[in-house]
């Protein structure tokens, strides 16, 4: 049997809204963290999405001997504080593999754990949900909201807090005065941090930012009527949101987050999907104190509104041209489950035969 860790939140963006397919996909049985789980006595598999979680981390830990461990590293090393690092090294020393969704995060986690067996597993994307728009589409999506079909309409999707950009986004909402981009900010309805913040960016230009509180992440996404999608993040390692807009036919403008970028520039990507700007120096690596200073902010926005000022918004033919370049890259749902049932029953055969090895090594000679 295979169980998982039900992630942190049910309703939301990233990795935790993927554990809900994976579930399906791969067969497994949901443990609530907060239970205490009742083992069976076969060879079974856990799995963390979590394994920064302290919870989680003592789950692990107090396995019986006959289930397995495989966890999840979603974030940056750096990224995380000290005590949910300390949780991962524990975690790791129970665990059979560790898996990260970008290369460059593997081989920098091999490094620091070199005792763990590692494996790349990329995002996928659900095409159901994130297909290309035609114009005809997305003229009727503006008129419902007010926005004009002259502007460009640039998106942000996703938590709004510092590490994800939100000093980068209010400079760049302030330089745009006298440009042609109106700014859509796409949050969970239910995240009251995301929604205050993007109510005090909305007061900078309430004729140039709109507000889409998110509560229903089952339906065709919005961001497939965008122009472009703005990602400011400060740090990121296979970012979902970024792969869910190329499948959706949207260009993408970005900080340089993470390594990831060079990796889809390995794959041949145009240049014309993806238009990155330098990370600005950043003051502290951690989610908590994740910043830049006010003067780097300010000159990475300027930046941003001018590539911005600049792009043309895409046709249909190229989102169309887009979405199947994604697809060929391997950044599909389905591709991502295969690749996890495939680690997840190695994992349970190799734990097996560590079992089988160790009572035999315990036998008198």
């Amino acid at each position: 049997m295979r169980f998982l860790l039900t992630p942190k939140r049910s309703d939301t963006y990233g990795q935790d809204f993927l554990a809900g397919p994976m579930r399906e996909q791969c067969g497994l049985s949901a443990i609530d963290p907060e239970d205490e789980p009742a083992w069976p006595s076969t060879p079974s598999l856990l799995i963390s999405q979590n394994p920064d979680s302290k919870r989680e981390t003592d789950i692990i830990l107090a396995l019986p001997p006959q289930i397995a461990a495989v966890v999840h590293v979603h974030c940056q090393y750096d990224y995380y504080n000290k005590a949910q690092q300390f949780n991962i090294e524990r975690s790791l020393s129970r665990s059979v593999f560790g898996i990260t969704p970008a290369a460059f995060s593997t081989s920098q986690l091999a490094r620091r754990f070199p005792k763990i067996a590692w494996h790349t597993v990329n995002n996928g994307i659900d095409p159901i949900r994130f297909q290309p728009s035609t114009l005809e589409d997305r003229n009727a999506w503006r008129l419902e909201r007010g926005i004009v079909n002259s502007r460009l309409l640039v998106g942000f999707v996703g938590r709004l807090e510092t590490a994800k950009g939100v000093q980068l986004l209010e400079d760049f909402v302030r330089l745009s005065e006298d440009t042609r981009v109106h700014l859509l900010l796409q949050f969970f309805a239910c995240d009251e941090k995301s929604s205050k913040a993007a109510q005090l960016i909305r007061k900078l230009a309430p004729d140039r930012v709109s507000l889409y509180p998110d509560s229903d992440v089952s339906t065709l996404r919005p961001v497939r009527h965008l122009d472009l999608l703005l990602h400011p993040s400060l740090s990121e390692v296979c970012p979902l949101v970024v792969l869910e807009a190329l499948h959706s036919g949207v260009p993408v403008l970005a900080t340089r987050s993470t390594p990831f970028y060079s990796e889809l520039e390995q794959l041949s990507f145009p240049n014309d999907f993806i238009h990155l700007i330098d990370l600005p120096i950043l003051s502290e690596h951690t989610r908590s104190k994740l910043s830049v200073s006010a003067e780097d902010a300010k000159r990475s926005a300027r930046h941003l509104v001018e590539i911005a000022n600049n792009f043309y918004p895409p046709t249909d033919g190229f989102r169309a041209r887009l979405a199947r370049n994604v697809l060929g890259c391997r950044f599909s749902q389905n591709k991502m489950a295969a690749s996890f049932n495939q680690i997840y029953s190695e994992a349970l055969e190799l734990h097996r035969d560590r079992r089988r090895t160790a009572r035999v090594d315990m036998l008198p000679d």
